[in-house]
């Protein structure tokens, strides 16, 4: 065995951690990817761009797509479905890693893609819930069921699956799906081990219940709650919220008497340290799970059964048992017995046995029944059991179910019936598991992860020896010695002596869990995997692939046994609700494990299974890493993952990768992809190259020769279908390779540069004359800012005179105050004076009676005391009163004294006191005077501050209100229109009774029965058949018959006048008569007031009843003309830009006038015959500068002095009536997009309209209000260079925004030419000009979108303009800037007779054969496809029904109409009847317009096509011919007349000449002389 050198594990460890730190998670070993869990959501990983991203990759590089694309694991699935696609072979994604490394998400991740891609290729526009999204909803139902919170892993899949999704290859569609499951752990419904939870469905219902009560039943909180996380619920799931999730279903679930918060912990199989998981959000969890339960088909009494099963085996869960009286039995505790009945009810269980069921232990023996009562603890084991087999059933439903779903019998037939349809598998299955108890559980899930390792040894080292057998290489093989677990998998399950048939053995035997493990020991001694436990002698060890698994033998046979006993089947079969047996009836199981009696021996089958379902299919392996076990985000323990880098095998694939030969290629796969860089004799282009050619082998050798000569077999292989090279010698082939493409990509890139040139030089032209028409639009701008700002500057100087006024008044004001303030003083000072005389007086009046009181008081005292001295005595008195009195006497007798004495200085302190005081006062007044001047001085400032403040909130009020009055303008026009829609409305059906009274909302179908309103209702194949549409086209064929015959009593008259007797008038007749209308847009937007085609009605009667049939007619966008025998014109409809030749800005008055005479009935409408006058040319400029003027004046009295009345909504620039112009003796018209042309029997051209794009040939102004005459307009303007115009004009076209002429020379005339140049960019000729062509002489000119035929009077074809769809024949998609000749009929050497475009294709007559080409959407081209023809093509399905040749062929918008020589119409396109008819059929026009072609007096002379963006109209020019054929009676050359009339008019494409002028002509020279048919065409 050859030893191969070890491999560096640091440098491994060092790039994952690298990238792992890096945030980049994948990381691709040879053809497996690795996945680190980021333990974290990192942005942009997932999204639908990075879907997008890499298909697009593959789709660019789908030979070498695997090695070059980043490691990804939506890049590996998309590897699956590339090799599904394109091999045809079943494939497989193997998803494997430890429990916590995330296989579940990952597995989610691929099955999203797998729906997003298959999702892309289905049909765009289906809005129905397709298969796609039916699978994606799959995932949060199992999650919800068959995940739990472990210690290593949040939401751990407890359970396997393995999803297949069938692929119809043809059509890349998927047609199925269907699951399969394993292993769920039952054990867990009942057992929560520490720090674990149950599963999520159980926490879910009762916290997304306790959401619901605690908002009150606030539904709309749900719903946004699941919008924030991204759930847009459906109407099915609102529905089933709403409807069941109420107060009253929830009390019944819970068995409440009162509504109240449901409690985690009081329920036993719930209990434990974890209610909550801070990565789950288990109330959003819920409802994703019943939207993805409602997305897969399940009925709302299903989900209501399933919700309702898991609480009950909740409250099963807290029944509880007792020793009854005796003690010799266990019966159910009295308080559990009320949740036993409920539990009864519920599940609709007969009470009796489910009782018995769980206290009785009944089997039957030789044909008799034996009841065993039971211990406590039996029962609850009893108990347990059933709770396990129920939920497991419950699970089992749910994917049943689902299957029923995505894989129903059809699919199923379907499936195995077509070979095309092959399928991807996707196993998300268990990882390894060791945990410090491991019991049967883990037994079973480590068998399962042993089996897809040894599918990984098979796929990768064992796969390689049976390559090179098959190669023939086996002298080139080298043993690699890698591990294998063969000898692991023959302990746990080789029959007779592996694990799982000895717990069977034993199982059948005795149950016993001691002697199974002595079983088990026993086979350690043969087989080196199995070991015994020293420390444990109840557990044994097993070494498995990942690591030593110490298992406990307790519990294996019981686990095995999944044993139901009796009384609990016959409980489950006494359940009387059907839909309930059918969820858990003990016939509810799957049919493949019905052959299994023990869970070990269904398990290892279904292992087995898989493994042969996975060798089918080849397999994709996608290995998940955990990079801690403590799952922390960008913590990276490099020993750990080392650990699962080695038994995982990954090691062992870098060594094959580097010592071996890792890359393998098929000989065409190898051809694909270096071919390009070699070129040898005898190369093949790589479409033309299979698998089966013979020398493919020769090629490829010598490819490698070249590319790398001194190449040998130590670096590459060749075998019989493989090439096996080494990753240098493919790194060195690609090197090569690379050269060799860089080498050729540098004169690619020369040669691009080169005609990069030549396309600038051509740009630069263009480019110079846009710099120009900029440099004279900024002159203008910066002239317009100049003026804002005089503007501004002048109204500031306004601003600083009225401010120095102010300031002067201030001044003025100021010197009145100071003569004020010293009157004021001077009036103080005199009132004071005589305020201090007054003042002493009073004084001295105040002393004099001071001194009188005084004295008398002193004579009453004196009294007094004589009085006293008589009484009393006089010793007594003198010495108690008499002193006292003396000396108080004396006190007021020297103050007396001293006053009068110095009464002069005593006044002067008193008076200079009092002008103290006044002084003061005097300061307080003048200090409020201050104050009030400087407050009236600040109040001024402020408001002339207020006044300029104000100035400028009314510059901006003013313009806002000019804004909002002209969008009032806008919204009053809209409203006038909707006004007189309704009156005229009104007033056509106010004679019908209500039965016929409809409204107008099918405006094809009725400007359609308008004009043809004989037209059987089954004539139109687009309608759908049902009864209201039937009744409603009825009820409009029965309103306009009713209305033709009451408000249009001319039809009858036009009927006659069209069908009279051809010997009554010995005139021949020619008139117009509209066969088709196809409306490209709803035309009640643009003709708001009146149907487009009641006016049209309206006009060609009125001409009729006058002797003046139409004979023209032409669409713009916008509006329409009408041109009858004498040369007058009708037209109507919106004329903003003077389109339909009405000057607004000088008639206003006529519309005004003519308004009311119509409202008063005074007037028809079609009497408005309106002159348009001639205009001056010299004076054109300073005209339409004052018409400016006038026509914004105008606007501004109809907008303020406008009253609320009929006359104030009219519409001045839309014709809601034909207005008739007879300035004109027309002979030929053309319409454009807002602007027309007119073109007189005298070859004078007028002009008018939009002038935008100088495509009107004036070069001073935008719009033409008034017609100007072509001829004036040329000789004004021959100082310009470039306008040197001679000849009268012939012919006029337009095209797009362009304008064409041809004049009697020939020559082609340039206006404003917005060509499409070479390099796609627009260019613009302002000036007329006229483009000769050497030797070449036009005859004709037509028009489509941008581009434009020529033919010569030689019959050569020229073309040029856009060129997007092919439509210019020259057999490619590049432009023409210069009239290119067709090559096509110059080498056929044919000679084109007629010419015709529609919008984006082209067709022409050449020896009365039609050849069509360019755009072909709609079928217009007759090819019988859909498919764009680049170069005229003659097509043999439309001649295979038509005998006769062709006259005539006519292009309209969408569609092609051939005429014959026999009369008759051919159609193929799109009109206003029939969707993409891809073959000419036959257009009866005598069927659809009977009244005009019953007799044979009629005959189609000239079919024409007039279009624009918004419709387009097929009429016909129509002969009566019956005084032809009265005089002549000779129907051979009445053909030939006629057929020389028609390819006279259009090979010159010239207007049919006036009746009595052909009649005399055709009468005088041919009837009565009889010439031969020769001479007409040579006079015509």
């Amino acid at each position: 065995m050859a030893q191969v050198s070890p491999i560096n594990t640091k440098d491994l460890l060092t790039n994952i951690k690298n990238r792992y730190n890096q945030d980049q998670i994948f990381t691709n070993v040879g053809e497996t990817l690795i996945i680190t869990n980021p333990y974290q959501i990192i942005p942009g990983l997932y999204t639908e761009e990075k879907m997008q991203e890499i298909i697009d990759f593959c789709k660019e590089n789908s030979v070498e797509r695997y090695e070059r694309a980043q490691p990804h694991c939506f890049d590996t699935t998309m590897h699956s479905i590339f090799d599904l696609l394109n091999k045809a072979k079943n494939q497989a994604l193997v998803i494997s890693g430890e429990s916590g490394a995330g296989k579940t998400e990952c597995a989610k991740l691929c099955m999203k893609f797998i729906a997003y891609y298959f999702g892309k290729k289905s049909e765009e526009g289906k809005k129905e819930e397709n298969l796609e999204d039916k699978i994606l909803a799959c995932n949060p139902v199992l999650e919800a069921f068959g995940n739990a919170k472990t210690v290593r892993n949040d939401n751990s899949s407890r359970f396997g699956k393995y999803i297949k999704i069938f692929v119809k290859i043809e059509t890349k569609q998927i047609v199925g799906a269907y699951m399969e499951t394993y292993l769920l752990e039952k054990s867990r419904v009942v057992t929560i081990a520490p720090g674990e939870r149950n599963y999520h469905i159980f926490y879910q219902i009762l916290v997304g219940l306790n959401e619901l009560i605690k908002t009150k039943f606030d539904y709309n909180h749900i719903y946004e709650l699941c919008a924030k996380k991204r759930l847009k619920l459906s109407d099915g799931a609102k529905s089933y919220i709403e409807k069941n999730l109420n107060e009253e279903n929830i009390k019944k679930m819970f068995n409440m008497k009162e509504l109240k918060q449901i409690k985690l912990e009081d329920y036993n199989y719930l209990k434990n340290d974890v209610y909550t998981v801070p990565t789950i959000d288990d109330v959003f969890n819920f409802y994703e799970c019943l939207e993805g339960m409602i997305g897969t088909g399940f009925s709302e009494e299903e989900i209501n059964n399933v919700i309702q099963l898991v609480i009950c085996l909740l409250f099963i869960g807290n029944i509880d048992f007792q020793p009854d009286q005796t003690g010799d039995k266990c019966i159910v505790h009295p308080n559990s017995v009320p949740i036993q009945k409920f539990v009864c009810d519920t599940m609709k269980i007969d009470f009796k046995i489910f009782d018995e069921a769980f206290i009785y232990n009944v089997r039957i023996i030789k044909g008799e029944t034996i009841k065993s009562p039971m211990n406590k603890a039996q029962c609850k084991s009893f108990r347990d059991t059933f709770v396990k087999e129920i939920y497991n059933r419950i699970f089992g439903f749910l994917v049943k179910r689902m299957n029923l779903t995505l894989f129903d019998e059809n699919i199923r037939r379907k499936v195995e019936d077509d070979n095309d349809i092959q399928h991807i598998g996707l196993l998300d299955i268990f990882g390894f598991e060791c945990f410090k108890e491991n019991s049967f559980e883990q037994f079973c899930i480590n068998y399962a992860n042993e089996k897809l390792q040894n599918l990984y040894v098979e796929d990768i080292f064992k796969e390689i020896e049976n390559m090179f057998k098959r190669e023939g290489l086996m002298e080139h093989y080298s043993q690699i010695e890698y591990k294998d677990n063969t000898i692991i998998l023959d302990a746990m399950g080789k029959y007779p002596n592996g694990i799982f048939y000895q717990i069977d053995n034993e199982c059948n035997v005795a149950q016993s869990d001691d002697k199974l493990l002595g079983r088990i020991l026993d086979q350690a001694k043969k087989n080196p995997s199995i070991k015994s436990s020293l420390k444990n002698k109840d557990k044994f060890f097993i070494t498995h692939t990942a690591k030593d698994v110490e298992y406990g033998i307790k519990g294996f046979c019981t686990k095995n046994l999944d044993e139901f006993k009796l009384r609990m089947k016959e409980s489950v079969d006494s359940i009387k609700d059907e839909l309930l047996q059918k969820m858990i009836g003990n016939n509810s199981g799957e049919e493949r494990h019905k052959k299994e009696k023990f869970l070990g021996g269904k398990f290892r089958s279904d292992m087995d299974n898989l493994a042969k379902a996975l060798g089918e299919c080849v397999r994709h392996y996608i290995r998940c890493l955990k990079p801690n076990e403590e799952k922390k985000k960008n913590y990276f323990v490099p020993w750990f993952s080392l650990l699962q880098i080695k038994y995982m095998g990954i090691l062992d694939t870098i060594r094959i990768r580097q010592e071996g030969y890792p890359v393998k290629k098929t000989y065409l796969e190898w051809y694909l992809k270096f071919e390009d860089a070699v070129d040898f004799p005898g190369k093949l282009f790589y479409k033309d190259v299979t698998e089966d050619n013979p020398k493919l082998q020769d090629w490829c050798h010598l490819i490698a020769k070249k590319l790398v000569p001194d190449h040998n077999e130590n670096m590459v292989l060749f075998g019989k279908t493989l090439i096996l090279m080494r990753q240098t010698c493919s790194d060195q082939f690609e090197n090569e390779r690379k050269k060799a493409l860089d080498s050729k990509q540098k004169m690619i890139t020369l040669l691009t540069n080169k005609i990069r040139g030549i396309e600038f030089v051509r740009s630069f032209h263009l480019f110079y004359g846009a710099i120009f028409t900029l440099q004279q639009n900024y002159k203008l701008f910066s002239y317009i800012n100049k003026m804002n700002k005089v503007r501004e500057i002048c109204k500031l100087l306004q601003m600083k005179s009225k401010m120095n006024s102010i300031k002067k008044e201030n001044e003025t004001y100021k010197s009145k105050l100071n003569l004020l303030k010293d009157f004021f003083l001077s009036t103080n000072l005199k009132i004071n004076s005589n305020k201090q005389y007054i003042k002493f007086v009073q004084a001295k009046y105040t002393i004099t009676n001071y001194v009188a009181n005084f004295k008398h008081k002193k004579y009453l005292k004196y009294k007094a005391l004589v009085k006293a001295i008589l009484e009393r005595g006089v010793e007594k008195h003198i010495k108690s009163d008499v002193t006292p009195a003396a000396i108080l006497i004396q006190k007021h007798v020297r103050a007396f004294l001293s006053r009068i004495n110095m009464g002069e200085l005593y006044e002067g302190i008193v008076r200079r006191r009092k002008v103290l005081k006044e002084e003061i006062r005097v300061r307080k007044i003048q200090k409020h005077f201050r104050k009030h001047f400087y407050m009236v001085k600040i109040l001024r400032k402020q408001k002339a501050v207020d006044k300029f403040v104000g100035l400028i909130k009314f510059h901006r009020f003013r313009t806002w209100y000019l804004n909002i009055r002209k969008n009032v303008i806008i919204i009053q026009r809209a409203y006038k229109r909707i006004y007189l829609k309704r009156k005229i409305i009104e007033a056509r059906l106010r004679e019908f009774t209500e039965e016929e009274d409809i409204k107008y909302e099918d405006s094809t179908f009725v400007n359609s029965v308008t004009l043809f309103p004989e037209r059987q209702l089954e004539s139109n194949p687009n309608e759908k058949g049902s009864q209201a549409t039937i009744q409603k086209m009825k009820n409009l064929q029965k309103f306009y018959d009713k209305k033709l015959q009451t408000l249009n009593p001319t039809k009858i008259a036009d009927v006659q006048y069209l069908n009279h007797s051809p010997y009554d008038e010995p005139k021949l007749h020619f008139f117009a008569h509209v066969l088709d209308l196809d409306a490209i847009i709803n035309l009640d937007d643009i003709y708001v007031a009146v149907p487009w085609s009641e006016t049209l009605q309206d006009v060609t009667s009125h001409n009729i009843k006058q002797n003046t049939p139409i004979q023209l007619i032409e669409v713009g966008e916008f509006h329409t003309t009408l041109v009858n025998s004498l040369g007058k014109t009708f037209t109507w409809g919106w004329n903003g830009n003077g389109q339909c030749a009405f000057n607004i800005n000088k008639d206003k008055k006529f519309l005004i006038d003519n308004f009311k005479s119509l409202k008063n009935g005074s007037k028809n409408r079609l009497d408005n015959n309106y002159d348009v006058g001639d205009v001056d040319f010299d004076n054109e400029i300073e005209q339409i500068k004052n018409e400016k003027e006038i026509f914004e004046d105008v606007d501004e009295d109809y907008e303020e002095n406008q009253d609320f009345n009929e006359e104030s909504f009219m519409d001045f620039y839309y014709l809601d009536s034909p207005i008739i112009i007879d300035n004109f003796n027309v002979r030929k018209i053309e319409c454009g997009q807002d602007n027309t042309m007119v073109l007189t029997k005298e070859n004078k051209l007028y002009v008018f309209g939009s002038n935008n794009y100088y495509q009107l040939g004036v070069l001073k102004y935008k719009n033409i209000y008034s017609p100007m005459s072509f001829q004036n307009i040329i000789k004004a303007q021959q100082e310009i260079p470039g306008v040197n115009i001679k000849s009268d004009i012939t012919c006029m076209k337009f095209s797009g925004k362009n304008a064409l002429l041809l004049n009697e020379s020939g020559n082609l005339i340039m206006l404003s030419c917005l060509v499409a140049g070479a390099s796609g960019n627009e260019g613009l000729y302002r000036n007329p000009i006229e483009i000769p062509v050497p030797n070449v002489k036009f005859s004709q000119i037509e028009c489509g979108k941008d581009f434009c035929l020529l033919l010569t009077t030689s019959g050569l074809l020229y073309s040029f303009g856009s060129n997007q769809f092919g439509q210019l024949g020259h057999g490619d998609t590049e432009p023409r800037t210069y009239p290119t000749v067709v090559q096509f009929f110059l080498d056929m050497k044919k000679k084109v007779d007629q010419i015709s475009c529609g919008f984006k294709h082209s067709a022409c007559k050449s020896n009365n054969k039609i050849y069509t080409w360019g755009c072909n959407s709609n079928g217009q081209l007759g090819s019988g496809n859909l498919k764009h023809i680049y170069v005229p093509t003659l097509n043999d399905i439309k001649y295979s029904k038509v005998k006769t040749n062709f006259l005539q062929v006519s292009c309209g918008f969408r569609s092609t109409v051939f005429l014959t020589e026999t009369r008759q119409l051919y159609w193929c396109g799109t009109c206003g009847d029939i969707q993409q008819q891809l073959e000419p059929i036959e257009f009866l026009y005598n069927l659809k317009i009977p009244e005009l072609f019953t007799y044979d007096n009629h005959v189609i002379v000239k079919i024409n096509h007039t279009w624009s963006k918004t419709m387009s109209i097929l009429y016909a020019t129509v002969a009566e011919i019956g005084p032809l054929k009265h005089k002549l009676n000779n129907p051979n050359k009445i053909e030939k007349i006629l057929n020389s009339l028609t390819n006279k008019w259009t090979y010159k494409d010239l207007f049919p000449p006036r009746g009595a002028d052909l009649d005399n002509y055709i009468a005088e020279k041919h009837i009565c002389k009889d010439v031969k048919a020769s001479t007409v065409k040579k006079s015509l």
